[in-house]
């Protein structure tokens, strides 16, 4: 009986620095007008939700996620001095999220939450 070879994406996979940018220009335009929700914990916490995102830019030195919030305000949330970028896949293989470990210790969470009803459009 031969066996079958079967590919399994790995659940979680780190993306080099090499491919960093063109890694995020395609989550950028993957999930554009999507909701984010990004934590970022360490010595600057932060967080950001409620907003869809409209780019992102990633370069060496930070990541940049460009968004408009329900409140109608459009916002970045800069994750300064990137030293890893790992990336989580759901039990389908899709992209779930992002973490993103600075050269501070800090780490940022971000979820791909994908399109949601907006809190006015759900009867009570």
């Amino acid at each position: 009986m031969e066996s079958e070879s079967v590919f399994v994406q790995p659940k979680e996979s780190e993306v080099s620095l090499l491919e960093r940018a063109s890694f995020m220009d395609e989550v950028a335009r993957r999930f554009k007008g999507e909701y984010l929700h990004i934590t970022t914990t360490g010595p600057l916490p932060g967080e950001a939700h409620d907003c869809r995102l409209s780019g992102i830019i990633a370069n060496p030195l930070s990541i940049v996620f460009q968004m408009e919030c329900d409140n109608d305000s459009e916002t970045r949330y800069t994750v300064a001095n990137p030293e890893r970028l790992i990336a989580r896949r759901n039990e389908a293989g899709q992209l779930a999220s992002l973490e993103i470990v600075s050269l501070d210790g800090s780490r940022t969470k971000v979820w791909l939450e994908g399109r949601r009803n907006r809190r006015e459009d759900v009867a009570a």
